[in-house]
């Protein structure tokens, strides 16, 4: 054997036997193939087949073990007396598995520890030879457990494989259970509440456990109750609830007359309405006048020019209460409109009903200058008469031309021929504008 020298060439490691179609050359195997290909988990035998004209060769022991792990060239030399041919082999051997170093997972845990929905779980490992080539991977969508553990390996390229410790973690998807929700109290009236109460809410988580439930008052008819668990999951009911803290709407109007009082409401959502008057009956200085549904009240039996104070109290079903007042000097006397005012339409003349009278006299006077012109007698049997714009006086027509009018109501007793009247209730004053 002449002692070899390395030549520069490499030889390409392929799938099966390398070949060499030279007339002087030498071709190699091994054993296992992976050794000539990729890598080897084992010793590989290593064979030379010299080209039929070769005279001699250079280090070319035949067959050749080769145990060391790492990588390996071995260099073959032929001669035919003449000229010499090198060729390489490259030998790839690991016998060691992988080291596996742990898993992490794709995401940190939704609440507490706990994950809630899928997530991927991926070993990770190292190998210092032939490097790794995967390791598990899987994605964990259930079942739900309070506790499992994910079998994980690594696999390096040459195919040895090492187990990796396995990847413990908690799961819970499942929402908790609401299995009621009821108030803390009694109802405030007659089943109704109507201020804000407190919530028991009754619900249960079977595998991480409930964190949390609220809310903690019922404030609205319906509640919608959320409860979560420890590992974050959420699980909403409305429960409905005879609640309301809104007291009626109330509008309420007081009109005088001759020993009376009208005092008239409009209560939305009123189940009761109450009317307290002050001063009282016989003496008191309180009573109440009214208890009912209706609308409105005639409050009779009262003197003329004393101040008298109505407080209306409307009810609803929950006990809400809303109260209006509205103060009322009985007596007769004109209602409207006001004295003075400036109209652009003919008005409605109103003024106090008066006891016992059977109708009324109203007398209309357009002033010019310092005269004083009769245009209108008319006898109303109601408090109220609508003027118009022209009528028929004295056999003549009259209009509301532009200008100022004085009128006047007296009460009236009998028939209207009897000319009966009472004393003069009031006299009022308008003016019409003229069209612009």
């Amino acid at each position: 054997m002449r002692g070899w020298v390395v030549a520069g060439v490499l030889a390409v490691c392929l799938l099966s036997a390398a070949t060499r179609a030279s007339a002087l050359g030498v071709n190699y195997t091994c054993s296992p193939n992976d050794g000539c290909t990729g890598w080897a988990a084992t010793d590989v035998l290593l064979r030379w087949f010299p080209s039929p004209d070769t005279k001699d060769t250079d280090n070319c022991p035949n067959p050749k073990t080769i145990a060391s792990e790492g990588v390996t060239r071995w260099t073959c030399g032929v001669s035919d007396l003449v000229t010499w041919t090198y060729v390489t082999a490259t030998v790839r051997i690991d016998k060691s598995p992988p080291s596996a170093t742990g898993a992490a997972t794709s995401r940190p845990a939704d609440r507490n520890g706990w994950f809630n929905h899928p997530v991927n779980v991926a070993f990770v490992g190292a190998d210092a030879v032939s490097g790794v080539a995967s390791c598990t991977s899987i994605t964990f969508a259930g079942p739900d457990t309070a506790g499992t553990t994910i079998a994980g390996a690594c696999r390096d390229f040459a195919g040895n494989v090492s187990a990796a410790i396995p990847f413990g973690l908690k799961y819970d998807a499942t929402a908790p259970d609401i299995a009621s929700a009821e108030p803390t109290r009694k109802p405030d009236h007659r089943g109704w509440f109507n201020h804000p109460v407190g919530l028991s809410i009754r619900a249960g988580d079977a595998l991480s456990g409930l964190a949390g439930c609220g809310p903690s008052e019922v404030r609205t008819p319906v509640v919608s109750v959320s409860c979560a668990d420890k590992a974050g999951n959420v699980a909403a009911r409305a429960f409905g609830f005879r609640y309301d803290d809104t007291a009626p709407a109330l509008r309420v109007s007081g009109e005088p007359a001759d020993g009376r009082a009208y005092v008239r409401w409009r209560a939305t959502g009123a189940k009761e309405i109450k009317v307290v008057r002050s001063p009282g009956e016989h003496g008191a200085r309180r009573s109440v006048v009214y208890r009912g549904r209706g609308h409105g009240l005639s409050d009779g039996g009262l003197v003329n020019g004393r101040r008298y104070r109505y407080e209306v109290t409307a009810t609803d079903q929950a006990g809400n209460a809303r109260t209006r007042e509205v103060r009322v000097v009985p007596g007769a006397r004109l209602l409207g409109p006001r004295k003075g005012v400036t109209l652009a339409a003919p008005p409605l003349l109103r003024w106090t009903r008066v006891r016992h009278a059977r109708y009324y006299n109203v007398q209309l006077f357009r002033v010019v200058g310092h005269r004083s012109i009769k245009v209108l007698s008319a006898w109303p049997r109601r408090s109220r008469l609508r003027l118009e714009g022209s009528w028929r006086y004295n056999g003549d027509r009259r209009r509301l031309v532009p200008g100022f009018y004085r009128w006047f109501v007296w009460p009236g007793a009998g028939v209207p021929a009897e000319r009966r009247f009472g004393a003069l209730i009031g006299r009022g004053s308008f003016r019409i504008a003229r069209p612009t």
